[in-house]
Order: C-alpha cells, then sequence, then structure tokens
C-alpha cells in the first residue's frame, strides 16, 4: 500500500516558536511564579525531601517538522540544600518524555520532494537547582532550572537547558496534588536549535 502524500503544510520558523500556546504559557507563568516567590508571605515550616510523577501535554518548536505536539511525562526527586524563612533552596533529579507517541503513516512533501520528519520524541535525564516558598497556609510554589541530557527515539541526543515551575497544594497529609509548566532548549540538536514545552498534573509525596 502506497504512503498517501499530503501537500505540505507551513512549517513555523524557529523564530516563530514563541507564538506557540504551551511555550507562551510557559513563560509567563514562569514570570507569575518568580514575583509569587518574592511576595510571598514567610513561614516558619519546614520544607523537606520529596518524590513526584506527573503526565501532561508537549508542544514543539524549532526546525522543520510536522506532528509537534505530544504526551508529557515527567517526575522529579528533590531534596533540600540549605532551609530558609521563607522555603528551601533545593536540589533536583529530574526525568521527562516529551514529544508524540503515536507516529501517522503521511508524507508531508518538504520543497526538496522529501518527507518531513515527524517532531522527535525525547528521553531526558537532568539536575537542576532552584527554590521552593510557601504560599500561604499550606500551598507552596517552585522554579528549577538547570542542564539535562536529551535523547530521542531515533537516535539522535543534545545536551539542553530546562526551566521548570510549578504550584502545590496538599491533599492529604503527606500527599500533594502539583500543577506544572516546563521548558526546554536544545541549542544544538543536529545542526538546528529546538525549543518545547509541557503543561502537566501530578502527585508529589513529601
Amino acid at each position: 500500500m502506497e504512503t498517501p502524500v499530503v501537500s505540505p503544510p507551513q512549517i513555523p520558523s524557529i523564530r516563530n516558536f514563541i507564538h506557540e500556546p504551551i511555550m507562551r504559557l510557559s513563560l509567563l507563568s514562569l514570570a507569575a511564579a518568580c514575583v509569587a516567590l518574592v511576595s510571598a508571605d514567610a513561614t516558619a515550616q519546614r520544607i523537606g525531601p520529596s518524590v513526584e510523577a506527573g503526565v501532561g501535554v508537549s508542544s514543539g518548536g524549532g526546525g522543520e517538522y510536522i506532528h509537534r505536539g505530544g504526551a508529557a511525562l515527567d517526575g522529579v526527586i528533590a531534596t533540600p540544600l540549605v532551609q530558609t524563612g521563607s522555603g528551601a533552596v533545593l536540589l533536583a533529579f529530574t526525568g521527562t518524555v516529551n514529544g508524540p507517541i503515536a507516529m501517522e503513516d503521511v508524507c508531508v512533501v518538504a520543497p526538496d520532494d522529501a518527507c518531513y520528519a515527524e517532531y522527535p520524541t525525547f528521553v531526558s535525564l537532568g539536575v537542576a537547582a532552584g527554590v521552593q516558598r510557601r504560599l500561604g497556609s499550606s500551598a507552596s510554589a517552585r522554579v528549577l532550572a538547570g542542564p539535562a541530557y536529551y535523547q530521542a527515539v531515533d537516535g539522535g541526543d543534545a545536551f539542553g537547558l530546562q526551566g521548570r515551575v510549578d504550584v502545590a497544594k496538599p491533599i492529604l497529609s503527606r500527599l500533594v496534588v502539583v500543577a506544572s509548566l516546563r521548558g526546554t532548549v536544545l541549542p544544538r540538536y543536529q545542526g538546528e536549535t529546538l525549543r518545547f514545552g509541557a503543561f502537566g498534573l501530578g502527585l508529589r509525596i513529601q
């Protein structure tokens, strides 16, 4: 059976990545969280180690690819390095999966008569540092950033920079529900600069 061929869509340029909704929301939320961390009321409650996992959606930018939307999975293990009057300075280890999960057998023809590639699905391991601060009596917010290693399912790999902001609210004594936004930049992936963002919901044990 021949692979169906469709006319090429307009491929977003690298400069237009900021207009993708999830990535734009990630940047705005990161800025808002930084303001909240600075202005939040201080509490004396200590912040301990935590483990969390989440699922969500992702969107990619940069390069010439199709099917840029996909799933997002992430996990974070964090431990406080320094307790402060309003929270803690954290060290964290991260693991993520971002990108299309199901590939379609459709050829979108590029100007050179080849087929555009699917946006890569990446698996990553990284380390990050940042701060966590209490928001009111029980909620908290985190901002984390650091380097990570990214391996694409098609075999390509690259080092990149990751940023993460989340807001958490306890639902049981040690169980917390988390809403997070993540952004990633790969400056050199097979000669291209890729950027992608993700939104997710998860649970944290702390």
